[in-house]
Parts: C-alpha cells; structure tokens; sequence
C-alpha cells in the first residue's frame, strides 16, 4: 500500500495548503505580531515596575516618618513618667506625714529613748522611742547575737500616732569584721500594716 495523500496533484489538501498559501507571509505576520505583544509587554512591565518602585518608596518614607513619630513620642512618653516619678518622689509617703517635709520635720522632733533588757556587754537588746506626748514611737529589739555578741538581726515596729497601732515592720541584718566593727547593714523585709 503506497500513502498518496502527500501528492499535491492527488489530494488538495495538500495542494491548497503547500501551494496557494505563502507560509513565509504567515511566518511575517506572527513575527510582526509577537513583536508587537513584546513591545507591549516589555512596556506594561516597564510601567508597573516604575509603580510598585514608587509605591515601594512612598511606604518606606511614610514608615521612616512613623517611626520618627513614634521615637517621638516615645521620648516624651519616657519623659513624662519621668515627671510623675519626680513628682512621686516629691510627695513621698512617710508614716505619718504626707510629705519628705512633713518627715524631715517629724525626724527633728524629740523621741525620748527608753532601753531595756541588756546583755554581757552592756547592749540594750530592746530600745523604745517615744513622743513627747508619751505615745510609742517606735521600737526596736535585736536578736541572732553571733559568738562574739554581735547582734545579727535587728526587727524595728513604727506606731501610729496613738503609740498602740503598728504601721511598719522592718527586718534588718548585720555583718561585722573580726574586730566586731559593723560591715554592712542590710534592710530584709519592710511590711506596711
């Protein structure tokens, strides 16, 4: 069996698609139309790609001027709470008065000393503080004597000004050196009742 469909002279398809069609003009034709999509292509993307740079640029600068805002603001944020803070320490809170002045002033007034229970060596473990209206101002008891007789813990109670209400309690440890010099002194504990 012979394929003669390739025969121009027997079939005509073959005959009117290789003979009577110019496949070059085609060939020209698709050429001048796919540089014509690439030209329009290149241009589009050309185009987008100078958009989205100068979206990019426009967010990035808005961004640095947010932040600039923000560190802005941040600054005077930390200065304000500053402020509060330096106003806080202004109107420190004291036991009975309402102001460092109002303490200072309390700290100035005179505390009639009374000491009791003394050891070996002529400390007074307990020692008590009080007003001149005769109310407790505050007492003071040490304990944990160490085998030199240095006296390692110290409780002191703060009263009220009716001399019976405890408003603070603190715990206090000391240290000393071998010739009972006192080396460092150091708060444990502080409770506001």
């Amino acid at each position: 069996i012979t394929d003669l469909r390739m025969k121009s002279d027997l079939c005509g398809i073959v005959h009117g698609t290789v003979n009577q069609v110019d496949t070059s003009e085609i060939f020209h034709q698709f050429q001048d139309w796919f540089e014509r999509m690439k030209e329009k292509g290149n241009s589009e993307l050309a185009s987008w790609t100078n958009e989205q740079k100068q979206l990019f640029i426009d967010w990035f600068n808005g961004l640095k001027d947010i932040l600039s805002q923000n560190a802005e603001t941040n600054i005077l944020n930390k200065i304000h709470d500053i402020e509060v803070e330096i106003g806080e320490q202004i109107q420190l809170k004291t036991i009975h008065k309402t102001s460092v002045v109002g303490a200072i002033n309390e700290l100035a007034d005179d505390y009639d000393e009374f000491s009791t229970d003394y050891d070996n060596y002529g400390v007074a473990r307990k020692a008590e503080w009080k007003r001149s209206d005769g109310t407790l101002y505050r007492k003071s008891t040490l304990s944990n004597p160490d085998i030199r007789g240095n006296y390692l813990s110290q409780q002191v109670v703060y009263y009220a000004a009716n001399g019976t209400t405890a408003v603070k309690t603190q715990q206090w440890a000391y240290t000393y050196d071998n010739r009972d010099n006192k080396t460092s002194e150091k708060k444990i504990s502080e409770v506001f009742h």
